[in-house]
């Protein structure tokens, strides 16, 4: 019953998150020459910043709270492996 009712809410949540790390990433690939995208493949701060914060942002319908953690993830991108 519970899959029935947050089900659709949860899945549009998860969908809209993955997709504002997408728009994140792209900004930083236009604003910063040197930045590759490839590369965060190997990043291991940035990784588990998206899955921290993946956890949390499904879970929440607070904009400033999932602004906090798009903020996480892009300072994780510009920190060095």
């Amino acid at each position: 019953m519970l899959a029935f009712i947050a089900g659709p809410s949860l899945e549009k949540r998860r969908v809209e998150w993955f997709e504002q790390i997408g728009e994140a990433v792209q900004e930083l690939r236009e604003r910063l020459e040197d930045f590759d995208p490839r590369d965060l493949q190997g990043n291991e701060a940035f990784v588990t910043t998206v899955l921290a914060t993946s956890i949390l942002a499904i879970k929440t319908h607070q904009a400033e709270k999932l602004e906090s953690f798009r903020h996480a993830i892009v300072n994780s991108c510009c920190r060095a492996p």
